[in-house]
């Protein structure tokens, strides 16, 4: 056992005075040079890794699909029958099949695995004890840690302070209720759940805000000695690969009892089940195999799995990263987005704009330039020393400096800094002693600090909370009561500053008495003015918004902000918001759930918002049958990311959000959301026509090998061709497909509903078009050629090549199904061409090579067999083109006529 480990069971019940020493640092941090000493011998905190699937087992997992369960049987079929050539033809497709499928896994496998390698932790870290932010990876023994709810505990530590601290243990303990933690020094042999002045690694700050020391990183924390850190070693399939293993099933049950009744039917017309001739063609075994095969489309699941990681990079292009694979599917499907507004909508950069006081109010750049009305101002001192923002490089130019917080305190913090009151200075002068955290729910801040002989209590929130806990106001430099008419002109006064789009912080003082209690909620404070910030709308956003109108999808605002500052915001990038389709908070708990749900249609902006309401949010909209994409950056916006269709963190929020969403925005910006979204309905129409036609090759070779049986007619196609078309012509043009760059008016239509099965009504229709166009002609060319007594081979390369020919042109018609090819520019999308063209090489070969003509039993086509072949293929893509446009109109008639509203 290491020595981590040994020790381990002691650090909840040493003296702090005692960890330190034996962990060789001070309550300051180490510094710069000995944490790097420290990582060079501990090695990163990082844990071991489990193995993700080997090599082997993803290539043996090749052979569970049903595909190659046919496959398998047949191949198995052609050794008890000494059908030596289809045996290894068979053979070589399912050895074809399977490395091409192991290989698109285990890239798929890579790529995932590189992009979760994208979001990375960082911790807070006291470095000779000045506060920093580092990757969660660098943590050594002796570092000294600071946690704020919504962290990620970054390793084993014992607590040097606390401050209504509570850590959700459920990795480690199973208990999903927050933990109050202390520093007090504990018996020993405490239980872990029990030891209430340690931090665990995975463990997560519900609440509060603390200290603490690291005493294990890596594999010598709790975590990584028992392995209770869930690790996935794969992906889990998504709805749509459940759904298309499904379907292949059902496919090859359907097959199957189709191949089994029409060799019935043979044997009743005195065709031999096996052939004693050496004919294995003629017997109704062999036509059964061929049957089967015929049906099942190879490499479906293989380009699904291809579609889905390319989407995954495409939309990280976008600048947002795939967390949970299903989420690639789903935002095709998104009808609601339910977005914050501070940092997605605008930029998140907050500035200080003016300063409301009891008898005036000032814009802040006269304050910059009059040192005078800066000193007079108490409010700008309250600002920045209530407050957790931490400059990191205090000693720098004030425009070099780095800060550590959200982005209403750095805003303060610069703010006081650019008229003198340097934080640094101020906390010196006036050091804190305790604080009241910022929680959602009470949506206010206090700290207490040593004033000389006296203690001061500082408070800064929403303005209604602050003038709720203020008995007096400042009024010309001095102290009044708060009475009813001095209170409803402060209400006024940022009502009136919120309607012009200033978010509006109060901000309130108290002097302490020695009798004076500390306490939670405050009282009696002297209201000293408001704080008004502006935080600028995105340029983009306008555009972004009028995309999402287009696409039928609506757009709900949730903000902690006033309400009249979220309606001044939504009217300026385009929304027809009105105060009544603003609820606040206090509204929203005043409705029942069924309430909820009938209105929540007409409310487009929730403000004052606390992380519980965003969940009931989302289940009003799931009632209404909407699929709601929601994004969240606190820890306590967990439950509603992780009940939302598609949860969104943004990259600034806590660790917490990040871990439960599916979608991470590497850029907080609503221009981000639409564009992954219109990236969800690319790849969801890219593995539509993948499907559709794999499908309708498959179904018209079916069609042809039973209607050609039932007719008396000799087999059309043998296995080995069959095979050859299915795996070699059709599947490179279908993974060209997947890198089909979408079409413009994939944001014009209205979004999918996530019910819709794999293979629509519309998919059926033209699956069932093209492949009765194809199977028409090709039967009529057997029936024709075979009465007037053409040799069986040469019939079966003209329908072996037909049927290759055919798929490697109307490819190009699949590539869209709202244009007609003509409409299109072939240089669109140069991986088709490529893959066409090497398709009809290979074609070639298979019909002219001596080896090949062999293998797949084919004699040589002459000049005028290639124009049959050439019209009859584009008379199939002249059907196709006229079926797309007749669907393409009926989907116009719906929409404008039959749900002009929608």
């Amino acid at each position: 056992m290491s020595t981590a480990a040994a020790n381990s069971s002691m650090w909840h019940h040493a003296a702090e005075s005692a960890i330190l020493r034996k962990l060789h640092t001070t309550a300051r941090g180490l510094g710069a040079e000995e944490a790097r000493r420290r990582l060079h011998r501990h090695g990163p905190n990082v844990l071991p890794r489990e193995k993700r699937l080997g090599g082997l087992v993803i290539l043996l997992g090749q052979l569970r699909s049903p595909v190659i369960g046919i496959l398998l049987f047949a191949l198995a079929l052609t050794l008890v029958l000494r059908h030596w050539l289809d045996f290894f033809v068979i053979g070589a497709v399912i050895a074809i099949n399977t490395v091409v499928g192991f290989l698109q896994e285990w890239k798929a496998t890579k790529e995932f695995e590189q992009l979760r390698r994208l979001v990375t932790f960082k911790a807070r870290v006291l470095r000779s004890g000045r506060e920093i932010a580092v990757p969660t990876d660098v943590l050594v023994p002796g570092d000294v840690v600071v946690v704020r709810a919504g962290d990620r505990v970054p390793a084993d530590a014992r607590l040097l302070q606390s401050i209504d601290l509570t850590v959700v243990e459920a990795p480690l303990t199973g208990e999903s209720a927050a933990s109050p933690k202390t520093v007090t020094t504990l018996a020993p042999g405490a239980s872990l759940p029990d030891r209430e002045n340690m931090l665990y690694l995975g463990t997560t700050i519900a609440s509060g805000e603390g200290t603490a020391v690291v005493c294990a990183t890596g594999a010598e924390t709790e975590l990584g000695q028992i392995a209770m850190l869930v690790r996935e070693t794969g992906e889990p399939p998504t709805p749509l690969q459940l759904k298309l293993e499904q379907l292949g099933k059902q496919l090859t049950v359907v097959v199957c009892v189709i191949a089994a009744i029409v060799a019935l039917i043979g044997m009743l017309q005195g065709r031999p089940f096996l052939s004693p001739d050496g004919h294995p063609e003629d017997s109704m075994l062999y036509m059964a195999v061929a049957l089967a095969v015929s049906a099942i489309p190879e490499g479906l699941l293989v380009i699904v799995t291809v579609i889905l990681a390319i989407g995954m990079r495409a939309i990280l292009k976008q600048g947002a990263l795939v967390h949970r694979l299903a989420a690639t599917e789903t935002l095709g499907s998104t009808s609601i987005i339910c977005t914050d507004k501070t940092g997605t909508i605008t930029e998140g950069v907050m500035r200080v704009s003016r300063v409301i006081t009891a008898d005036d109010h000032y814009d802040f750049h006269r304050i910059v330039e009059d040192p005078r009305m800066a000193e007079r101002l108490l409010v700008l001192k309250i600002a920045a020393l209530c407050n957790d923002a931490v400059v990191e490089n205090p000693d720098e130019e004030l425009r070099h400096w780095r800060v550590l917080g959200n982005p209403t305190e750095t805003a303060l913090l610069l703010a006081a800094a650019q008229v003198g009151a340097r934080p640094d200075e101020l906390n010196r002068a006036e050091p804190r002693l305790d604080e009241i955290p910022f929680r959602s729910e009470t949506k206010y801040m206090a700290t207490l600090h040593q004033v000389e002989n006296a203690r001061m209590m500082y408070c800064k929130g929403s303005p209604e909370r602050v003038l709720q806990f203020s008995s007096f106001a400042e009024v010309a430099g001095k102290v009044k009561p708060m009475d009813a008419a001095l209170r409803r002109r402060l209400t006024a006064a940022y009502e009136e500053h919120s309607r012009h789009g200033l978010r509006l912080l109060g901000l309130a003082y108290r002097r302490l008495s020695a009798d004076d209690d500390f306490s939670d909620p405050p009282s009696g404070l002297i209201f000293t003015g408001f704080i008004g910030l502006k935080d600028p709308l995105r340029e983009e956003t306008k555009n972004a918004f009028s995309l999402t109108q287009r696409a039928g999808i609506r757009t709900v605002m949730i903000t902690g902000d006033h309400r009249l500052t979220a309606v001044a915001i939504a009217k300026e990038m385009g929304m027809a918001a009105t105060a009544d389709r603003a609820v606040d908070g206090s509204a929203l708990d005043g409705m029942t759930d069924e309430q909820l749900t009938r209105r929540i249609r007409s409310i487009d902006i929730f403000a004052r918002v606390t992380p519980k309401h965003k969940l009931r949010i989302v289940t009003a909209w799931q009632r209404r049958g909407a699929v709601v994409a929601m994004t969240g950056d606190g820890v306590n916006d967990a439950p509603a990311l992780k009940a939302a269709d598609i949860g969104i963190a943004l990259n600034s929020g806590t660790d917490v959000a990040k871990e439960t969403a599916d979608l991470i925005l590497l850029e907080n910006n609503f221009n981000t959301i639409v564009a992954v979204v219109r990236q969800g309905r690319v790849i969801y129409d890219n593995i539509r026509k993948a499907v559709l036609y794999l499908l309708s090759d498959s179904m018209a070779e079916v069609l042809l090998v039973t209607a050609a049986m039932l007719s008396g007619l000799p087999l059309p196609l043998l296995p080995a061709q069959i095979l050859w078309i299915n795996l070699i012509c059709d599947s490179l043009p279908a993974m060209a497909l997947t890198l089909e760059p979408g079409e413009p008016e994939v944001l014009d239509e209205p979004p999918r509903d996530k019910r819709e099965p794999v293979i629509s009504h519309e998919a059926k229709a033209m699956i069932a078009v093209i492949s009765v166009a194809i199977t028409v002609p090709l039967f009529a060319l057997l029936f024709v050629l075979h009465r007037r007594g053409l040799p069986i081979d040469y019939l079966r390369t003209l329908i072996f090549t037909q049927l290759a020919l055919v798929s490697l042109i109307y490819v190009f018609s699949l590539r869209s199904l709202r244009h007609s090819i003509f409409q299109q520019t072939m240089l669109g999308n140069l991986w088709l061409l490529g893959s066409v063209g090497f398709g009809l090489a290979l074609q070639m070969l298979a019909v002219y090579e001596p080896h090949f003509q062999k293998v797949f039993r084919t004699v040589p086509l002459l000049p005028a067999d290639w124009v049959m072949i050439g019209v009859l293929a584009l008379a199939v893509l002249g059907v196709i083109e006229i079926m797309k446009y007749l669907l393409w109109q009926r989907r116009i008639f719906q929409r404008n006529v039959l749900s002009p509203h929608h």
